[in-house]
């Protein structure tokens, strides 16, 4: 099984759309949960797959309201439908087994 994001821009031009909702924001919050998620982008353009786990992980290290979360399965959830939602990025994740890649 696999799930195909919602975001038809490419990569610089995610890039770009976050830049700009950076600067845009008010938000101390948004503004990490952005940064976070540019940055997520920035290393899967690297090394093209990474571990659903390794990236939900990355991310949450620079999102401290997700990491506080109390149901972390709960967070997983909301993190995969955020990154595959259309204001997410372009990614496949791909559901094996035993991990999502």
């Amino acid at each position: 099984m696999f799930q195909i994001s919602q975001n038809n821009f490419t990569v610089a031009e995610t890039l770009n759309r976050i830049k700009q909702k950076i600067d845009r924001s008010i938000s101390d919050t948004s503004v990490r949960r952005l940064t976070a998620l540019s940055n997520l982008l920035d290393e899967l353009s690297f090394h093209k797959v990474l571990l659903f786990n390794v990236a939900f992980d990355e991310y949450v290290a620079q999102v401290p309201s997700v990491a506080n979360s109390r149901i972390k399965r709960g967070a997983k959830v909301q993190f995969r439908d955020f990154i595959v939602s259309r204001d997410g990025i372009p990614v496949v994740i791909v559901n094996t087994q035993k991990n999502e890649r």
